[in-house]
């Protein structure tokens, strides 16, 4: 009986110490408040400012050890009441940074798990913790962060928008560096948080003008334009201001040239039969030659420090639009438009239809031409002009009214801006009458459809299931007018379509539809 009394008290206390380990929370009261919780007669009474006991899920008290892997406390309402998770972010201010070292200081009103989202990923800041407090490398720019605190099922979100602004402005590049100006000043520059771009200029004195809209950014560029009449010569420089700091450009001294350039363009046609195109231009002083090219957006140099430029230059086939460049060393320049067709290929014909049996009415001719200039087609002496598309691998189709005829002679003719190209004369029977099914019978038999088909002439047979995942023209019989037989189909729902087509290319159609 001892024994079994003394066996019993051991499982009893080895329960009471499994259970210990789970189910305790630390508590912060203030003077006066106590614990187990209303209506419980008190065991505890706090007498001084503040107390930390721990307690279990029934708050009642117990030994401090159960609580020693607890960070924080968990306070009380003024009437004893549990008190709601409450977030406070003291840190980060809503203000602008000069450091990249940010301080997040973040108080909650009991130990939970806490977690910040920033640029869309979140990260978990520690664990059943009541306060948190640490530096953070930020980048350079706006940050909006989210912090999200989640205590049991209790979840409360917080968030805090600051910019960053650590480094200072950088400037990359100016224009022009030597030389002559125009009026004309460009600044390439590195800065994420920019507030102004200002640009000193003058001859004897300096003017400033500045600018509020120039982009924040890497490799970002700001251009000004101020009125040069009256200089010789004129200095200048640039300032980049961000929130903290200015950057200063080295003092730039240039001669000052207002007069644009005269281009003359000798000789440009609209259209060239061969790939080579000759450019023939004069200028009245020495410049940068060049073109832009409006179908690639891009500038091509013809030469430099040149007065003119005669030479051929290889363009492949197809329409260009074209500004022809004059610019001077200070950046003035003088702009002339040209437009031109080269056209060195003749038309390529790759197919016609139909070429042997039977036509119906219908033709199509396939070919390459990306200057086409027209498609004629050719029958039994009439001419019909088509409306085709220029490109590689068109096709073009026309419809005929062949009725009353028993033959058709046709050819194809291909044009563009040079050449002309005829297709091979084809000579073929017309048939303009569509075959009709006389019989067409089916019986479902499980996964089977049995077929009894008659045409009133011998035909291609195919079918196609357009619910199936591919539906493809699957053959039944090729030449003939009859067609007696089984096809297999899957579980599901079938629309079948059955066509003959005789050799003209009329055709007779019927649909069913059916469920395995």
């Amino acid at each position: 009986m001892k024994k079994i009394f003394f066996y019993g008290f051991v499982i009893f206390m080895i329960l009471i110490m499994v259970s210990g380990v789970f189910g305790y929370k630390k508590l912060c009261l203030k003077e006066g408040q106590y614990v187990p919780l209303p209506p419980n007669n008190p065991l505890y009474i706090c007498g001084y400012t503040r107390c930390d006991i721990c307690v279990d899920d029934n708050y009642y008290p117990a030994h401090p050890a159960r609580c020693n892997a607890i960070k924080g406390c968990e306070e009380l309402g003024e009437d004893g009441e549990i008190l709601p998770l409450s977030m406070v972010v003291d840190k980060p201010d809503d203000i602008i940074y000069e450091d990249n070292k940010v301080l997040f200081d973040i108080d909650l009103s009991k130990p939970a798990q806490l977690y910040y989202t920033i640029e869309g990923e979140e990260k978990k800041a520690c664990s059943r913790c009541s306060s948190y407090k640490k530096e953070k490398r930020m980048d350079d720019g706006i940050h909006n962060i989210t912090f999200r605190a989640v205590f049991d099922e209790e979840i409360i979100y917080d968030s805090v928008s600051f910019e960053v602004d650590s480094k200072k402005p950088k400037i990359r590049d100016i224009f022009p560096e030597r030389g002559f100006a125009n009026g004309k000043f460009i600044i390439e520059y590195d800065e994420l948080n920019l507030k102004k771009v200002k640009l000193f200029y003058g001859e004897n004195s300096l003017n400033v003008v500045q600018k509020i809209d120039c982009s924040s950014g890497k490799k970002q560029v700001c251009e000004f334009e101020v009125d040069l009449t009256g200089f010789n010569e004129v200095f200048y420089y640039f300032e980049l201001e961000d929130n903290f700091r200015t950057v200063r450009s080295e003092v730039i001294e240039l001669d000052v040239d207002l007069e644009k350039p005269i281009l003359t363009i000798n000789t440009f046609n609209d259209l060239y039969p061969d790939r080579k195109v000759e450019f023939d231009l004069e200028v009245n002083e020495d410049v940068d030659l060049l073109y832009y090219d409006y179908g690639t957006e891009k500038e091509k140099k013809l030469c430099s420090r040149c007065d003119s430029y005669n030479k051929k230059i290889s363009f492949k086939d197809g329409y260009y639009d074209l500004d022809i460049i004059a610019r001077d060393k200070a950046g003035n320049e003088d702009r002339k438009h040209v437009s031109f067709a080269v056209d060195s290929k003749k038309p390529k014909i790759r197919k016609t239809e139909p070429r042997r049996g039977f036509a119906n009415g219908k033709f199509i001719i396939e070919y390459d031409e990306i200057n086409l200039e027209g498609v004629s087609l050719f029958y039994n002496g009439d001419e019909k002009i088509l409306d085709c598309d220029s490109g590689y691998k068109k096709e073009c189709e026309a419809n005929i009214n062949l009725n009353g005829f028993t033959e058709v002679s046709y050819y194809f003719v291909v044009r563009d801006s040079y050449y002309a190209v005829s297709s091979r004369v084809y000579e073929l029977e017309v048939d303009v009458e569509a075959p009709v099914f006389t019989k067409f019978e089916y019986i479902i038999d499980g996964r089977y459809v049995y077929f009894d088909i008659e045409v009133s002439e011998e035909v291609d047979l195919e079918y196609k299931d357009v619910l199936d995942k591919r539906p493809r023209w699957r053959t039944l019989k090729r030449g003939k007018d009859s067609y007696e037989g089984r096809k297999s189909f899957r579980e599901g729902s079938h629309e079948v379509i059955v066509r003959g087509l005789d050799e003209a290319g009329n055709i007779v159609v019927e649909t069913f539809s059916f469920v395995v």
